[in-house]
């Protein structure tokens, strides 16, 4: 199933059957790729981003627990794709590969980075997934080390955003995936009731006012010093592109309720602090921290010393999941 990187044939994770290549392992990870974990000059002629320099900013302070949206997304995936094996592309911190493995799926598990890969096998061991239900890979999602319908399944969640040539991995993950497969890729949440979104309107007002001054002020400074967020494909329609080379299009919606809050400091700043979001990337770290925490300390002096303690309240009511079909009869991708 997976691409020798000596001889380019196909075989088994142990050692090549044709050239008795050993695949090498590092943390636990299979290295399936030499390729860096971030190209923003775009060497190869594709710009990517990566999140070795993230880490564990990239989830929060809640990182190790299986949230409840991954784990209800992750069983309908499972019965859409049969328990077959599953490839996980882009997993981070495994969100959704540690739920898959727990639902008794074979998961592939690839990412370009080493470190959030790393944060995925520490939560899966967290959790209590068995060792055999998870396969951890460094791997470039421009050139998958799998064969030609070699997947039951894949997930390409929160990835195509951060490649300046996004349709070169669809056509990848439409060649791994097997005749009758699918393509899962989330959607927006569905809309709330119009007096749930009135009140959370009014609820977050404040939140959202403080939290996007904040957000407004760090990239004016950023800019100020000559340097530009890293945005690659923000704007990619990802489900038009995707069902122009599947032919089909899925949307179905989740059953799922939840309710909840948290503070300023708990996400939002963790997260801009330890610069874990993609379009930080390419801001110096010096710089980084200078930045933030002067923008820190204009807002204690505007709002108060607990100024990242405001609380932000959620309602999500329902989860929306797209799949893409590979026909039985393989279409010629675009």
């Amino acid at each position: 199933m997976f691409k020798c990187p000596q001889c380019g044939k196909y075989t088994d994770l142990s050692q090549c059957a044709y050239c008795g290549f050993t695949f090498a392992k590092m943390d636990d990870i299979y290295q399936l790729t030499e390729d860096p974990g971030l190209n923003l000059d775009g060497g190869k002629g594709v710009k990517y981003l990566g999140y070795d320099r993230v880490g564990p900013y990239f989830s929060g302070r809640r990182r190790l627990e299986c949230d409840p949206a991954g784990m209800a997304v992750a069983g309908r995936v499972a019965e859409l794709a049969d328990w077959g094996t599953i490839l996980d592309l882009g997993c981070g911190d495994g969100r959704l590969a540690v739920p898959l493995a727990l639902q008794g799926c074979t998961v592939i598990a690839g990412d370009i980075s080493q470190v959030m890969l790393c944060l995925m096998l520490e939560k899966a061991r967290h959790n209590q997934v068995l060792p055999t239900r998870l396969i951890p890979c460094r791997m470039n999602a421009l050139s998958i080390p799998l064969a030609d319908n070699s997947v039951a399944g894949a997930l390409a969640v929160s990835i195509l955003h951060l490649i300046s040539e996004p349709l070169l991995v669809i056509r990848e993950l439409y060649r791994v995936i097997k005749p009758g497969g699918k393509l899962f890729i989330m959607g927006n949440s569905p809309g709330l009731p119009k007096e749930v979104a009135e009140e959370l309107k009014a609820l977050n007002q404040e939140y959202e006012q403080r939290v996007n001054a904040f957000h407004r002020r760090y990239w004016e400074l950023i800019t100020e010093a000559g340097v530009q967020a890293t945005r690659y494909s923000w704007e990619f329609d990802q489900h038009a592109a995707c069902a122009a080379i599947f032919g089909n299009h899925t949307e179905i919606k989740i059953d799922f309720f939840r309710r909840d809050k948290e503070t300023m400091a708990d996400y939002f700043l963790y997260r801009l602090g330890g610069k874990g979001f993609s379009d930080q990337q390419g801001v110096p770290d010096e710089l980084h921290e200078q930045v933030f925490a002067r923008v820190v300390r204009e807002f204690r002096e505007q709002y108060g010393p607990d100024f990242d303690q405001i609380t932000y309240a959620t309602v999500t009511d329902g989860l929306t999941l797209h799949y893409f079909e590979k026909e039985s009869e393989q279409r010629r991708p675009l």
